[in-house]
């Protein structure tokens, strides 16, 4: 772009997309491609590609220059990213919201999913993205006033590492138990019949998982000891 006029280059990185690129290269030729036209003087245009190209890779930067482009977008616009995102399953949308920090949004969106029976988003998740992003995630919730989806996240992780019977990672599924107790702390009054008590949950997870006894050793000294078998 420093190289060429704008109407220059815009044709130079049309031409580009016409070529079989490499996905980095195609990644970097649109995002220059948006650049390009809006300082060209279409404004309209660069917007239209910035939902365009966001449909195809979810990627928040093509948000983040929607936004620029136009400071005065309405909550409406805004809204089809997010619409965008929610069509490509609870994973995907996770961690978008996740990313743009709309921890509101996300507490909602996963106590919805939390009350079915279906876990396989949950399955995706950790599939797409890392354990210790979604650690990560329980923190941001609790610290935002959102406890009681960090208690699921982090319940879900201890029940997902006892049902892979691994013992080896017994000792993050204690860490995991230990912080949703933690967290529990912080639930209101008026919301504490909204999650299942630690107590209930324990016992839950001792009648399905009760000769992995190497989990319930490594809690020993973790957990408050009223609350084990």
């Amino acid at each position: 772009l420093e190289d060429f006029q704008t109407e220059a280059a815009v044709n130079v990185l049309q031409k580009l997309q016409s070529e079989r690129l490499p996905s980095s290269l195609q990644s970097k030729v649109d995002t220059l491609l948006v650049q390009a036209v809006y300082e060209n003087g279409d404004t309209q245009a660069a917007l239209a590609l910035c939902v365009n190209y966001f449909s195809k890779a979810l990627d928040v930067e093509y948000l983040k220059k929607y936004i620029k482009y136009h400071p005065s977008a309405s909550s409406d616009e805004i809204q089809v990213f997010y619409r965008i995102a929610n069509t490509c399953g609870a994973a995907a949308y996770l961690n978008f919201v996740a990313i743009m920090g709309d921890w509101s949004i996300f507490d909602v969106f996963l106590r919805e999913e939390m009350v079915t029976v279906d876990d396989s988003w949950f399955e995706t998740l950790q599939a797409t993205q890392p354990i210790s992003q979604i650690r990560k995630w329980s923190t941001a919730l609790a610290q935002y006033g959102f406890p009681i989806s960090a208690i699921l996240i982090r319940r879900k992780l201890v029940e997902s590492t006892l049902m892979q019977a691994k013992s080896t990672y017994y000792k993050y599924a204690v860490s995991d138990l230990k912080k949703s107790i933690d967290f529990t702390e912080m639930v209101k009054e008026q919301d504490q019949n909204l999650v299942a008590s630690t107590a209930d949950f324990i016992h839950a997870i001792n009648v399905q998982h009760g000769r992995k006894y190497s989990f319930w050793e490594a809690c020993q000294g973790v957990i408050p000891s009223h609350y084990l078998p």
